[in-house]
C-alpha cells in the first residue's frame, strides 16, 4: 500500500487500521490539482485494499487542511468527492486520540482534556447528541467555542 501512496507522490503512515496520507501543497498551487491527485490516490488505495481482501471505509475518511489563518482563508474547496462518499473538510480531526485543528494550536485537544480532568464525573454534563468517546468510564465530548 505504501508503494501506491508513494507513486501518487504522497507520504503515508499507518497504525493498525488507521491509514494517513499527507500532501504538502504550497499556497500558490491550484487546489483543484491537489484535490484531483488526492482523489486519485484514495481511489488507488481503495483498489489496492480490495485486491488484498480489505475495505476502505470512505464514510470514516477525514480530511483537513493545515496552515496559517492566511493560508486557510485562500482555500475555497469544502469537500472531496469520492466514489462512495463526499467527504467534507474538517477543522478538527481526531488523530490517534489527539484532536488536531487546522492551525495545529492544540486548543481543541486541551479543551477536551480539561473537560475530563477538571470536572468530576458526577458534575460533568455530556450532550449525548455530541457523544464522542469512552475513556476509563468517563464520557468525553468535544467543546465548541460557545461552551468553552
Amino acid at each position: 500500500m505504501f508503494d501506491v501512496i508513494a507513486e501518487c507522490g504522497f507520504t503515508g503512515h499507518a497504525y493498525v487500521d488507521d491509514i494517513q496520507v499527507y500532501i504538502n501543497t504550497p499556497v500558490v498551487v491550484v487546489y483543484s490539482d491537489a484535490m484531483d491527485r488526492l482523489t486519485k490516490c484514495i481511489t488507488q488505495i481503495r483498489d489496492w485494499m480490495a485486491s488484498n481482501c480489505l475495505k476502505l471505509n470512505e464514510d470514516k475518511t477525514q480530511i483537513i487542511w493545515l496552515g496559517t489563518c492566511q493560508q486557510l482563508d485562500k482555500v475555497t474547496v469544502q469537500a472531496l468527492r469520492l466514489l462512495n462518499a463526499t467527504v467534507p473538510f474538517s477543522t478538527v480531526i481526531n488523530d490517534l486520540g489527539v484532536q488536531l485543528n487546522s492551525q495545529l494550536t492544540m486548543a481543541d485537544h486541551i479543551a477536551a482534556l480539561s473537560l475530563i480532568l477538571l470536572l468530576p464525573p458526577a458534575t460533568a454534563q455530556i450532550d449525548h447528541h455530541h457523544y464522542h468517546h469512552h475513556h476509563n468510564g468517563l464520557a468525553m465530548a468535544p467543546l465548541n467555542r460557545s461552551s468553552a
